[in-house]
Parts: C-alpha cells; structure tokens; sequence
C-alpha cells in the first residue's frame, strides 16, 4: 500500500511563500489548526494529505503529529503511515461535549436577526426519542407579540416552520413514524392553531420536498393562530440538531419581505452549525442530511 509520510515531500507543501511564524504561539496556532485539518479530513490522513490542507510544509506538520503522538491526541498507523485521532482527544472532546451548553452558542445569533428585523427569533432542539421540537432559547425585537411562545416543551414537528424545518431533514422512514406518531396524538394530531387535519404521507412529503428546495420553511397559524413562521434548520456534526425560526404576527410580516429574512435566517443558521461542528459537506438546508 502507498504510504504518505513526511519522506514523501519533506521539502513540498510551501506555504506559498509566506514566512512560517515559528513563535510558541505561531506553534500552538498550527497545532490547532491541524487538529481542526485532521477532523475535516474524516478523522485520518497522512502527513502530505495533512500538509495540503493546511498549506504548510510537510516537515512542519510530520514535527506537530510527533508531538501530539507522543501526547496520545493522535495515533499513527504503522502500515499505512497515517495519523487519526486518539484516545486522549476522545477523552478530551467527550467531556467537553457533554458540558457544552447549545443554548449559549445560538443566542447572539437569535440576537442578531431579532435586531435586524426588530421581531421574535426563536431555536427549537431537536428531540428524537420524542419525535417532537422544544423550544429553549428566544430572542426578541422591538416589537411585542401577542401571542405566548412556551419553551422547553416538547411541539409538534408537522405543524409550523419550525418543525417542518427539521422534519424535511429526515429520512422518510423517520418522516413516516413522527407523522403516525403524532396521529396518535389527542385530537387526532391537528394542528394547534387552525384544527386542520394531519396531511397524508403523500401530502406531508411534497411539503416536505418544497421545504428542502428553498432552504426554509413557512407557516401561518399552524402552532398558533396568529403567527406566522419563517424557520431554517440548524445541523452539527451528525446531522440536523433542530431550526430557528423567525415568529411574529400575520398582518405584521409583509410577503415582499420573506426572502430577505429567510436569507438572513439560513446565514446564522450556517454559522450556528459551523459552531456546532457541522461542515459544508453536511450543511445543506435543501438536502436531507446524512
């Protein structure tokens, strides 16, 4: 098998003629950056795959990857020559994660589109073993609402862009189970806000269908009668997490304006999910994600 290892391009890989900074910070600052590299990678990669990436020279990346193999942060394959994460970044990123708090990472983003547009911006988590969304951040404009938006319960994935947004993220097996989930609900499942009854499968994946092609998703007194949303799904590294939405009164939100929130919508949601640890391979509103 072919090996990529520092032999095979020791002096390669310049990094386009910009002086190296060689300073504790300039190496803590590649060390960083070659993590983040070996994580973009699928999680292994050789040195010279490494050293493109980055755009360093191969020497510089072959001298990083001793020194966090000697730390246990990655690991080297004696056959194939590359290097993966190790146990001791595993250790590390599992702790971390699990104190991780999402709700502080998406609020300046709510902030910033609820400022622009002076009205509620709102992130609902995605809760799988519910088959349902909780809302559990908001933030506001300068305009009340008139309705009350409940947080950290859990809310119908079928009914309202904030659910659809998530819901057309899914495969259709998945698709299929909330909808007979939520028919099972009391009342049948119909929406909260008007009393329509649950769509077909077949209704529901058209729907869902118009949702993935413009990237976002639009409600009108579906959860509540008098609000309309305008919501886009929020991924990480696993696929899609949950959805802000954009919430206010009907007759406060002209159409003409509906383009322009939605895109200021999918650009903090795509910073959301950078944050969270998505990538653009798996950032996509009109794809279902893997």
């Amino acid at each position: 098998m072919a090996t990529d290892d520092a032999s095979n391009g020791e002096n390669g890989n310049k990094n386009n003629g910009q002086k190296q900074d060689n300073s504790a910070a300039g190496t803590v600052k590649r060390t960083v950056r070659m993590l983040a590299a070996l994580a973009d990678l699928g999680g292994e990669a050789g040195v010279g795959k490494i050293a493109d990436h980055m755009t360093l020279p191969a020497s510089t990346v072959h001298r990083l990857l001793k020194i966090l193999t000697e730390e246990g942060v990655v690991v080297r394959d004696p056959d194939t020559h590359n290097y993966s994460i190790g146990a001791e970044l595993y250790r590390i990123s599992s702790r971390v994660t699990a104190q991780v708090d999402i709700t502080a990472i998406v609020r300046p983003y709510l902030e910033d589109v609820a400022n622009a547009f002076d009205e509620t911006v709102i992130f609902g988590i995605y809760m799988p073993a519910n088959k349902a969304l909780s809302f559990t951040a908001r933030a506001d404009g300068a305009q009340l609402l008139r309705y009350r938006i409940e947080l950290h319960r859990p809310l119908s994935l079928v009914w309202g862009a904030s659910g659809k947004a998530v819901l057309a993220q899914l495969d259709s097996a998945t698709v299929a189970d909330v909808l007979e989930h939520e028919r099972g609900l009391a009342g049948g499942g119909r929406a909260p806000g008007s009393a329509a009854e649950l769509p077909t499968l077949d209704e529901l994946e058209r729907d869902l269908q118009a949702v993935r092609a413009a990237g976002y998703a639009i409600s009108e007194g579906e959860k509540l009668p008098q609000a309309r949303g305008i919501g886009t799904p929020v991924f990480d590294a696993r696929g899609v997490v949950g959805s802000i939405t954009l919430t206010s009164p009907k007759d406060r939100l002209p159409h003409g304006e509906i383009s322009t929130i939605a895109a200021a919508l999918i650009d903090a949601a795509r910073s959301i999910s950078r944050d969270l640890g998505s990538t653009a391979a798996n950032f996509s509103p009109g794809v279902v994600s893997p």
